[in-house]
């Protein structure tokens, strides 16, 4: 029998202020740590709303239309609607149910109660134009069935599980406008909703968290590491979805699933945990984010024909490395909608739009068959109060057409021509099998960065962590390499700070007093991380990544996420260097050498049109654009027979940017060598499209009229007769007046025109 908890409203919201005070739940630090963002009203009215309809859609398609009538109590229904409001009161409202596998407080199995609770009641007026004590009855009997028989939920937090339930019972009281009433208690579970039982209970008489971990060890690869992932699990509760909620063991699964599943990088998590999840889940990425894993669980505690709908981070759409969700995706569900944000963060409060994820809500139906389905992408980007599709640029998608590579549904013409129109790539390209012209690797890790980083002074002196003053003889120095960081990284050019690593691999320590000194005065730190890693030595990084390029010279460098293309050569004469992991090493490979010169790829990388493709092509983060090694590795790369007319306006280029002036002649070359390399790059990518030989002639001109002498008077004066020349205007009004190179002129507001209207 279902036991009842005698309930005050006072007493309840007493009891939430409590609860919202330990839990801390403005605290953005813990927001980041586990993930949690909070869904504003109108995103979980949205999502509950959509899901329901386009669950109730299935049983008649007059539905949607009918719930526009029932929430406004319009009683101008047809025979046909009437039928269906009986239906729906007496076979669908009582037994739908409704599931948040991530329910933090409640927040979207509240809403859920409200718009079902209003339906319901607004039905049985409908039907039955009741007295006011009648549904004031009636309402209870709803309340309570869907609170015993429509809402279910799972959280790892126990008092988030407390305090959901009591702001459930707020509302209910609220809707009954009554301040004492007896309730019965939420089907809230506290566990891991992403390990247990889906469909058994218990068997023959053992505990179903034993026996689950039995199986799971019988299965798990990785024999070495059975007693930590034992221990693990049983330090977990598990969430048994038919043994905790008795009401789904005649059922095939939930109706409804909707959520805000926690947004966390996986790599921050445990590694034991991480790979028990890597075990069980077909769609989890060692590079993702967890939530890629919450839609495999939905979909499988998800009834066939059911509805699941989520708010989740968007670069699981484009990102490279998220192939195995859109699989999953494709393969077990039928998308029925996806409302695309872009980079609006305005969804969040402001502490949260600085945690760095843009988002989406993806409406999923548990089907094989596939059909068509809407894109909405967000056009602008003005603080959102309300879902108006108006505000949304709508495409309809065939979803046969799509497969596990990336879903950019907004990709320009001109993006899609590049990729189509390319012989080789950056990278390379397996699933195209288009070769890669480069070899690129992200760099080290020290695990102690502030402790290893030295700040040269003057001379043989150099400041180390806490401002710890070293002088090191000139064999000690030897040890150390300059380091590049993200910020060093210009277009073209390298700025040379003063900041270096101790790199001391494969050294003896004892040969380096001074630095060993130093060393020792962390050596706690250091041992805690060598234990963390793994690594041989205290003085070891926690990982040594892709070295023999790092080592390489020359070599091109390029921060791993930045808001514009900035790739920096390293020229053949430069020192050791050293990355940290936020900066990526190219180098070119050898067989490509001799049809690829350094400073012609240098001249396409920082180029405007591949900006423009970077823009619309690669994995976006709030204002910066993905340029790790799986975003870039596809970017196109096309060669031309005069790569020695384009390397020498980047030569140029790179000479201008060593020297980071700031006057008015350094300006005018800078931005005239900016628009004939950029003029130079659109007939290169676009030649079947372009008539001009803005090459050719460039050709003829600089090997026969550049100065001997180079400074920047003489090279601006050099300059300004080129873009005065008519033959070279007519080449340029030829290229410029292309709709592709207009589109990219307009998107990334070029001020070109200075240059060819004459």
């Amino acid at each position: 029998m279902t036991s009842y908890i005698p309930l005050s409203l006072s007493d309840v919201v007493h009891k939430i202020s409590i609860y919202e005070s330990e839990l801390n739940l403005f605290n953005s630090s813990k927001k980041k740590n586990f993930g949690i963002y909070y869904t504003p009203d109108f995103i979980v009215d949205y999502i509950v709303s959509n899901a329901f309809l386009r669950y109730l859609s299935k049983f008649d398609s007059d539905i949607p239309q009918l719930v526009k009538k029932i929430l406004s109590l319009n009683s101008n229904l047809s025979n046909h609607e009437k039928k269906i409001l009986i239906y729906l009161h007496q076979h669908i409202f009582p037994n739908i149910t409704v599931c948040d596998i991530s329910m933090g407080w409640g927040v979207f199995l509240i809403h859920t109660f409200d718009y079902l609770f209003l339906l319901r009641k607004n039905v049985f007026i409908l039907l039955y134009s009741p007295s006011s004590s009648e549904l004031e009855e009636e309402s209870k009997k709803i309340a309570i069935d869907i609170i015993q028989n429509s809402l279910f939920g799972a959280d790892l937090s126990e008092k988030a599980i407390e305090l959901a339930q009591l702001k459930l019972f707020k509302q209910v009281m609220e809707a009954l406008n009554c301040s004492n009433i007896k309730l019965p208690r939420a089907n809230f579970r506290q566990g891991n909703s992403l390990l247990g039982f889906i469909n058994k209970e218990y068997i023959n008489g053992k505990d179903s968290t034993n026996y689950w971990v039995e199986l799971f060890l019988s299965k798990f690869k990785k024999k070495t590491l059975i007693t930590e992932v034992y221990n693990f699990l049983r330090k977990q509760k598990l969430v048994h979805w038919k043994s905790f909620f008795p009401q789904l063991r005649n059922r095939e699964g939930f109706d409804i699933i909707v959520g805000n599943p926690p947004y966390i990088n996986v790599k921050r998590l445990p590694q034991i945990e991480r790979y028990i999840y890597a075990s069980i889940y077909e769609t989890y990425n060692s590079n993702g984010d967890l939530s890629n894993v919450f839609w495999e669980r939905a979909l499988s505690i998800l009834r066939p024909s059911g509805v699941v709908s989520f708010i989740v981070p968007r670069y699981w759409l484009e990102g490279k490395d998220s192939n195995k969700l859109r699989y999953f995706i494709q393969k077990n569900s039928r998308i029925l909608e996806i409302m695309d944000f872009q980079s609006n963060r305005s969804l969040f409060s402001e502490s949260e739009k600085k945690l760095g994820v843009d988002v989406s809500i993806v409406t999923l139906e548990k089907r094989k068959e596939k059909g068509l389905f809407d894109v909405y992408i967000l056009q602008n980007s003005e603080r959102i109060t309300s879902v108006n599709k108006h505000n949304f640029l709508v495409k309809q998608i065939d979803q046969e057409s799509l497969s596990s590579s990336r879903w950019n549904f907004n990709v320009p013409k001109l993006v899609e021509y590049l990729d189509e129109h390319s012989c080789l790539t950056l990278g390379g390209d397996k699933e195209n099998n288009i070769p890669g012209v480069c070899y690129i690797g992200k760099g080290c890790s020290t695990g102690n960065n502030s402790i290893f980083t030295l700040k040269k002074i003057k001379d043989n002196i150099f400041e180390g962590y806490k401002k710890v003053k070293l002088s090191l003889p000139e064999n000690e120095q030897r040890v150390l390499r300059r380091l590049i960081k993200n910020s060093d990284i210009t277009r073209y050019f390298l700025k040379k700070q003063e900041r270096y690593w101790i790199f001391l691999k494969d050294k003896s320590i004892s040969d380096y007093p001074m630095i060993e000194q130093y060393l020792h005065k962390y050596i706690e730190k250091l041992k805690e991380t060598q234990k963390k890693y793994g690594s041989k030595n205290f003085f070891d990084y926690a990982a040594y990544r892709s070295l023999n390029l790092i080592d390489s010279v020359p070599k091109i460098v390029t921060p791993y996420q930045s808001s514009i293309n900035r790739f920096a050569l390293v020229k053949s004469k430069a020192p050791l260097t050293i990355n940290e992991t936020d900066v990526i090493t190219l180098v070119i490979k050898q067989e490509m050498r001799s049809k690829l010169d350094w400073f012609f790829l240098l001249s396409l990388l920082n180029s405007e049109l591949l900006h423009y493709y970077i823009k619309h092509r690669n994995k976006k983060i709030y204002y910066l654009y993905d340029f790790r090694t799986s975003q870039i590795t596809t970017l196109p790369i096309q060669v031309s027979h005069n790569q020695k007319v384009v390397s020498f306006f980047s030569e140029c280029m790179y000479r201008a940017q060593a020297l980071q002036l700031d006057d008015r002649l350094y300006m005018q070359v800078r931005s005239k060598l900016e628009f004939i390399i950029n003029s130079l790059v659109f007939e290169i990518y676009l030649r079947e499209k372009l008539s001009s030989e803005l090459e050719e002639v460039l050709q003829e001109i600089v090997f026969t009229q550049k100065p001997e002498v180079i400074n920047f008077k003489r090279e601006n004066e050099f300059l300004s007769k080129i873009l005065s020349s008519p033959t070279i205007i007519k080449q340029l009004r030829q290229i410029y007046s292309n709709k592709e190179v207009t589109s990219v002129v307009k998107d990334l507001s070029l001020p070109y025109s200075k240059f060819i209207i004459k």
